[in-house]
């Protein structure tokens, strides 16, 4: 007999749908799916791991079944789309973590959806247990900083070009984080406008699963015009260089 819930995520965190029975994972929930007897009465709750696509084709293939065989998937209703490459700063789909984030309090707090694809670069070599790896979301709150930065606190100009600086990044891990659905909140501690429409930023990017705060990343950041830094970076890479250089000609 099935489960009334089952919980369905990537094939990575494979671990974690060994270990309770109430998960599986898309590949085994496909195949399910495509036999001759099919799950019935049962719920399909969708977790991290999933690509847009393949979510896309599962709830395709769920709403061909019969309407007797009473399968639903129940999506986050408040997920919003995945964030794009603009506000991430990330050119392939799949190293995107996070929903775009929503506005809650303007300058203050905005909330997003953690979004995991397996073939993420964080996951493509190893997960072990069955929690998140620490340094996926160390990546995920940074996607939230540049998300909420580029939609809510920079110029809307097609033409600007942006380059963001992480002064300092502290990351406090009160517990476990499962490949089920998690809230990314970004909380603003202060903002300060300079020279040229520079920005100096201190927030905090927090991990909420079911109520219970998981871990909570405190960042300091600051946000350039992209020529100006890219001026001021050159300068430093001759210096480095010129540092370097004596080192590896002992050596060499």
């Amino acid at each position: 007999m099935s489960p009334d819930v089952l919980h369905v995520v990537g094939e990575r965190f494979e671990g974690f749908a060994r270990e309770n029975p109430e998960v599986i994972t898309l590949p085994a929930l496909e195949r399910m799916l495509q036999g001759e007897a099919p799950p019935a009465n049962v719920t399909i709750i969708p977790g991290q791991g999933i690509s847009d696509e393949r979510l896309r084709q599962l709830r395709e293939r769920i709403e061909s079944l019969p309407p007797m065989r009473r399968v639903t998937l129940a999506e986050d209703a408040g997920a919003q789309a995945r964030a794009g490459a603009r506000l991430t700063h990330k050119g392939l789909e799949h190293n995107i973590m996070i929903s775009a984030p929503e506005q809650v309090v303007e300058g203050e707090r905005y909330v997003s959806s953690l979004m995991l694809d397996d073939r993420c670069a964080e996951m493509s070599d190893h997960v072990t247990g069955q929690h998140i790896q620490g340094m996926v979301l160390i990546e995920a709150a940074r996607q939230m900083l540049l998300a909420v930065a580029e939609r809510y606190f920079l110029p809307d100009s097609p033409d600007r070009s942006s380059y963001f600086v992480l002064n300092q990044l502290d990351a406090t891990y009160h517990g476990f984080g499962f490949p089920l659905g998690m809230e990314v909140h970004y909380e603003a501690v202060s903002r300060k406008e300079g020279k040229g429409g520079s920005l100096t930023c201190e927030a905090k990017v927090l991990f909420i699963q079911g109520g219970e705060l998981l871990t909570e990343v405190r960042v300091r950041y600051a946000v350039y015009d992209a020529a100006f830094l890219n001026s001021r970076e050159a300068t430093k890479a001759r210096q480095a260089l010129t540092r370097a250089t004596p080192l590896m000609s002992k050596t060499g």
